[in-house]
């Protein structure tokens, strides 16, 4: 509910009512239960079948190819597109001659981003967060290390201004262009693409900002 109200509050954060609700939930059940009440039997058998219904749906979708399907023109995105693996970036910069390169890392504009491009990298690359908010990135990574090294951008965002407006204030490039963009395949079906910019050289300071070419 205070999620609702449009506070900067997530519904994952109330996690832990959730599970003290269960728990009267479970004692309010058992004692309908002990009282031969019919409505407790029904909602048991109704909750057991939508979740085993939704537990269905899902592994048809982790399973089954996913169609290229529209609507008003527009293509709905995958379900699960949040639990996808990158694993196709790390083929996709060995094929382009990047995978390993001296004194180059891999950086995502958003922690949840970087942490996957992290597990899809494993220890090939660094990984980085160049964003204001990096989480663990932040306080395990110490980005001014990396100052004069080339960076590799990871993101799903679509418009190049969108780039430098994700960064710090304070982190710069010598130069960026924009690479090709990477495939991200479900079952051998495309269901994202991820842009790829290559950065030179970066650097650290107050008031950079990226000089963005196509």
């Amino acid at each position: 509910l205070v999620a609702l109200t449009g506070t900067k509050t997530l519904f994952h954060w109330a996690a832990p009512g959730y599970l003290f609700a269960c728990l009267l939930l479970g004692r309010d059940v058992a004692r309908e239960l002990a009282n031969r009440e019919r409505r407790a039997q029904r909602w048991l058998q109704g909750s057991a079948l939508a979740i085993g219904s939704v537990l269905l749906a899902v592994l048809a979708l982790r399973l089954l190819p996913w169609p290229q399907l529209t609507i008003a023109g527009k293509p709905i995105p995958y379900p699960l597109i949040e639990t996808q693996s990158w694993g196709d970036v790390r083929e996709a910069l060995a094929a382009r001659g990047l995978l390993g390169r001296p004194n180059t890392f891999v950086a995502g504009l958003k922690w949840h981003e970087a942490a996957r491009l992290d597990v899809a990298l494993g220890q090939t690359m660094p990984v980085r967060c160049l964003c204001t908010d990096a989480r663990g990135y932040g306080v395990i990574y110490d980005n001014r290390d990396q100052i004069g090294h080339d960076v590799i951008i990871v993101t799903p965002v679509l418009e190049r201004e969108g780039v430098w407006q994700s960064l710090p204030e304070f982190v710069g490039f010598q130069s960026i262009i924009r690479s090709e963009p990477i495939m991200i395949r479900h079952r051998g079906e495309p269901v994202q693409f991820l842009n790829v910019f290559l950065a030179t050289r970066m650097l650290w300071g107050p008031g950079l900002h990226p000089n963005v070419k196509n």
